[in-house]
């Protein structure tokens, strides 16, 4: 299978497809711990730290205070 674009290049498309996959991931909310994505609604809770903002799924957090012995990330 050939990957072209628009203009006919390989590299062009692939530069296309950097561009469309970027665009999409960062839209894409990640656990800052485990960097699996983090899902609304989901099986697996999430907390957001007070401290930083930033989202964890809650067993990863709960495991990472618990081996890290601190109280704050």
């Amino acid at each position: 299978i050939m990957m072209l674009s628009s203009e006919g290049s390989l590299s062009h498309a692939i530069s296309e497809w950097g561009r469309t996959a970027t665009t999409y991931f960062e839209s894409i909310d990640a656990c800052h711990i485990c960097f699996c994505v983090l899902t609304e609604g989901g099986a697996i809770a999430q907390l957001n730290c007070a401290n930083c903002k930033c989202a964890f799924h809650s067993e990863c957090v709960a495991k990472w205070f618990a081996t890290s012995h601190k109280a704050i990330c």
